[in-house]
């Protein structure tokens, strides 16, 4: 099984990060109390990550109660929206509208920077793995810049965008794109479908990873990116995490119930990274504006006594060990 190491550097404020996620919390917070103020429409779920029924409380954040599993440790929101109220907010809520703009702003320097690490890694596997022009599914499109360099790069016998996130701007998207807004099967099945950032705002999660064995063909491939609650950002901070929300964050799997969930829909996996670079980072800021309140005396002393080449060689550990916070599966289908 392959990992991924990277170490190029990145400071979080290069996309200018801090200030479009403020202008997003700020909106959010108000669409919460407009779009979600009768939870008696919520639904109390079993774990997402293995379908476990012993939970505990693990905190509350802005209005909702994210639970534990004590089985397999993922994170998540319970009771929570179904998948129709949240395709709802994700369509019309003032925060997810801002999101959507800002992206539209973005240089193509940035774009690049945000996509073309998936756009290098889809194709290095398709080089390996097929001879002839595959068919691409993508799950949760939010980007038409994605799918518009999918479309130029790749010898491609069909693209689907499978229950897009576009909305207003699906039109930017290329011609050629096949829509498929609804969950249904694909008979002739799909050889490659990705999933990159979806897996942590899903509603149910562990149908989609059913849908993708039963739709992916054999010898095709299950891509994915996405936030892991066993990652060092999560494990030591908490609630203290500023980027933890009940939208972007509704599922927080732990390593081992992700793998746990691909393997028991048929697949094998044949890449499994954590090359996140922002770890280290981020908790030092988090402590650094909240010294007091995260009382993790360990971590305290390291992150704000050590130099930069220990916090180098943490981040380093960190991907070794498979324990950053963000995750990148490739697995093929037995």
């Amino acid at each position: 099984m392959r990992s991924a190491i990277n170490l190029e550097h990145l400071e979080s404020s290069n996309l200018g990060a801090g200030r479009f996620y403020r202008g997003y919390v700020e909106l959010l917070v108000q669409d919460i109390v407009n779009y979600f103020q009768d939870r008696t429409l919520f639904q109390k779920v079993p774990c997402p990550g293995c379908g476990g029924l012993e939970l505990t409380l693990a905190y509350e954040k802005m209005g909702f109660a994210f639970e534990r599993c004590l089985g397999c440790g993922s994170i998540f929101v319970n009771p929570r929206p179904d998948e129709v109220v949240l395709d709802e907010f994700n369509r019309s809520s003032s925060a997810c509208r801002y999101g959507r703009r800002e992206t539209l702003g973005l240089t193509e320097i940035q774009l690049n920077h945000l996509h073309g690490p998936n756009i290098q890694w889809l194709s290095e596997l398709m080089d390996e793995r097929f001879e002839v022009s595959p068919t691409l599914l993508d799950y949760g499109s939010s980007s038409p810049y994605f799918l518009n360099r999918a479309m130029d790069e790749f010898s491609l016998s069909a693209i689907v965008s499978f229950r897009p996130q576009l909305f207003e701007c699906q039109s930017l998207a290329p011609s050629g794109i096949i829509f498929m807004p609804e969950w249904r099967d694909i008979p002739d099945g799909i050889d490659m479908i990705t999933a990159f950032h979806s897996i942590e705002r899903m509603a149910d999660c562990r149908k989609f990873f059913t849908w993708a064995g039963k739709n992916c063909r054999k010898n095709g491939l299950l891509l994915l990116t996405t936030t892991t609650c066993s990652g060092f950002e999560y494990q030591v901070l908490g609630e203290h995490a500023s980027n933890i929300n009940p939208i972007n964050r509704m599922n927080l799997l732990s390593l081992e119930a992700l793998t746990d969930q691909i393997v028991a829909a048929g697949f094998e996996i044949v890449e499994l990274s954590t090359p996140g670079r922002l770890d280290v980072e981020i908790v030092r800021s988090a402590m650094a504006a909240a010294r007091g309140k995260i009382v993790e005396p360990f971590w305290e002393y390291l992150l704000h006594f050590r130099d930069e080449q220990t916090f180098n060689n943490l981040q380093t550990f960190l991907q070794m060990n498979r324990l950053s916070s963000f995750v990148r599966i490739a697995a093929c289908k037995l």
